[in-house]
């Protein structure tokens, strides 16, 4: 795939919507975080996702630390700051059955975490499940103390890894300013979600995951640009601000940009079988670079950064 160069408006405000969102209630405009993940997993998403942020209305990525493109990502993505925000994608499973990927601090480091590959396990129950087991088995074992320390012990475990990726992300030259998960892996771990909000407090990252998403659905025929325009334009009607005039929170858009490519076509597991991830993300990521997309958002949308997305309402939090 050749290197995407950004077009004579790349970047600009009539690109990428960065347009204030002031008026009254009716005019106002809907405010949209939007977030491409995946970054780092493949040579097809890094570059993918650069076009979805020099030609499309991408304004954040999230960067996946364990996997082998690591490097490759900073290269292609890391001169877009600060237009773009970037992210870590605290990643703690691995779906696919190829390619897979591991801890950043080895599987001997932590090996609650990891299958008997020595990669992280594919789906998040399966995480809960391995600790159920080791709890079962500590108790069958009349070894009711060590039983109690299983979820400790995993949680200990697993906040190390998010250190040690967030430190990885940083020594490769990204510069994160938020936070987020891969898979929604803070429900599979007993206390996990709270001590993800005490790190990214700790740390100094925007950790948001009560945004509210914008409903684009899953699309059989990977049309996800007309999906988005509908998503869109029903939010629209609904009013991007309160009767008072208040502005409502921020949307949340997230996709996984790549490109139909020979590398792409190989990802596999056992519900997707080689090309059809290929085909789903290609539309992914025309849902941010479809010129349908890109004209009606430049209309009526303001994109957003994470970081300016404003502090969650206290009901929110």
């Amino acid at each position: 795939m050749t290197t995407i160069s950004p077009s004579p408006s790349a970047l600009s405000p009539a690109a990428t919507s960065e347009a204030p969102s002031s008026g009254t209630p009716a005019t106002a405009r809907l405010r949209l975080v939007t977030r491409g993940d995946d970054a780092a997993s493949s040579l097809s998403a890094n570059r993918a996702i650069r076009e979805a942020c020099e030609r499309g209305v991408l304004r954040n990525v999230s960067v996946m630390a364990p996997c082998a493109w690591l490097h490759d990502a900073f290269e292609q993505l890391g001169h877009l700051s600060p237009h773009v925000a970037f992210g870590l994608h605290v990643t703690l499973t691995a779906e696919w059955d190829f390619p897979r990927w591991g801890p950043v601090l080895g599987a001997a480091r932590v090996p609650a975490l990891v299958d008997t590959d020595g990669c992280f396990y594919r789906q998040c129950a399966a995480i809960a499940e391995n600790a159920r087991s080791r709890r079962l088995a500590t108790v069958a074992g009349n070894n009711t103390a060590e039983a109690g320390a299983v979820d400790a012990d995993l949680l200990a475990q697993a906040m190390e890894e998010v250190a040690s990726q967030l430190a990885t992300m940083r020594a490769v030259g990204f510069r994160p300013v938020y936070m987020d998960e891969h898979m929604g892996v803070g429900r599979a771990v007993n206390g996990l979600s709270e001590a993800l909000h005490a790190f990214a407090a700790a740390e100094g990252l925007i950790f948001r995951p009560e945004l509210r998403p914008l409903r684009v659905g899953h699309r059989e025929d990977a049309n996800y640009g007309a999906a988005m325009l509908e998503a869109l334009r029903c939010e629209a009607e609904s009013g991007a601000a309160a009767p008072d005039g208040t502005l409502l929170p921020p949307l949340l858009v997230v996709a996984h940009p790549a490109y139909d490519d020979a590398e792409m076509r190989e990802i596999r597991n056992a519900s997707n079988p080689p090309g059809r991830v290929a085909r789903d993300r290609e539309g992914q990521r025309l849902l941010f670079t479809q010129d349908a997309v890109r004209d009606y958002v430049a209309a009526n949308v303001t994109t957003l950064r994470y970081d300016e997305a404003g502090a969650p309402r206290r009901h929110e939090a």
